[in-house]
């Protein structure tokens, strides 16, 4: 068999290692005598970015660190900073303190990871507590916070960013008529304001980008405005507000799930943007539950989604109070 010796490689040519396999790094002591390469190789594209860091983990802490004094139990945090778990003070007015023993609250609430989170009371839970004052500055209002309590008003200061889940669910007295929401907060958790009592006007300040499942859920609003850079609207994040009757979705929006406004009194909806209908709530039926009929999951009362033109809703429909059928306005 002849041995070759010269080899010339096209300037097209990227990869050696299939044609000449484990010999493909080592041409040149594999016997050629000659090599011609190309004068110029083809620019290889360019490589993928690398993908984006992921954001810091919350603090952690032990339950070691748990700690108490007359009024309130808290963790301390391996940042050195506190979260608030209960509060075991006197009935009425509550002061929230912004530092306890020198370091700051960072969050007052349950914290998700803790262990048995579900069995723990909410922090003011049961102790008759009838109005608060948030301190300047706290950045969290955590999971189950004003769960369970008696509230009736609230304001919320600047500089909080995030209201988790269930934080001021189920009032006792379903009271909580109304919530100031700084535009500081970016998200509204789980169930956060579910069965609450809130009443008349809710204004989602600008920076919210979610609305999570069930955020609003069983209230009594009347009036919504919603941000404009507001892209999602989770599962009956508005549902069972019987008095409201219309509302608009920002351009912003690219997505609304199931039943958002389920249980609604709808009577006008005002697209300023065009929203695929792929990614509104659909009229899928479960299965059907002890031979009743299956549960509907429109994103909307009736059947606005069949309104849709190209596949897209824009524009403003409306409808007869308690019809199904809506109407595209000119």
């Amino acid at each position: 068999m002849k041995r070759m010796k010269k080899l010339t490689i096209a300037a097209g040519a990227t990869v050696l290692a299939a044609v000449f396999g484990l010999a493909a790094c080592n041409l040149a002591t594999s016997g050629f005598g000659t090599i011609t390469m190309p004068g110029e190789w083809p620019e290889l594209p360019p490589s993928e970015p690398p993908p984006p860091a992921l954001p810091p983990p919350p603090p952690s802490f032990s339950l070691e660190n748990l700690q108490y004094n007359d009024y309130w139990q808290w963790v301390v945090t391996d940042d050195d900073t506190v979260i608030i778990t209960r509060y075991l003070g006197l009935p009425g007015h509550v002061d929230i303190p912004a530092s306890l023993d020198g370091l700051p609250v960072a969050s007052i609430g349950r914290p998700l990871v803790m262990p048995t989170f579900f069995q723990r009371p909410a922090v003011f839970a049961g102790m008759g507590v009838t109005s608060v004052s948030i301190p300047p500055g706290l950045p969290v209002i955590g999971a189950g916070a004003f769960m369970n309590t008696e509230l009736t008003h609230v304001y919320i200061p600047h500089g909080v960013t995030a209201i988790e889940i269930d934080a001021f669910a189920h009032n006792m007295r379903f009271s909580l008529a109304s919530v100031s929401i700084p535009g500081s907060v970016t998200s509204i958790g789980h169930s956060a304001f579910r069965s609450s009592g809130l009443t008349g006007r809710l204004e989602i300040p600008y920076g919210v980008t979610s609305i999570a499942i069930a955020a609003f859920d069983d209230n009594r609003i009347s009036s919504l405005s919603l941000p404009a850079s507001l892209t999602h609207i989770g599962e009956i994040a508005f549902a069972g507000n019987p008095q409201l009757t219309s509302v608009v979705i920002p351009a912003s929006v690219t997505s609304i799930d199931n039943r958002a406004f389920n249980l609604s009194e709808l009577q006008e909806v005002r697209f300023l943007g065009a929203i695929s209908i792929d990614m509104v709530g659909s009229l899928n039926e479960m299965a059907p539950l002890g031979g009743a009929l299956g549960i509907f999951h429109c994103a909307f009362p009736g059947n606005l989604r069949e309104q849709a033109v190209d596949g897209y809703l824009s524009g403003t429909f409306t409808r007869s109070l308690g019809g199904d059928t809506w109407v595209r306005q000119p």
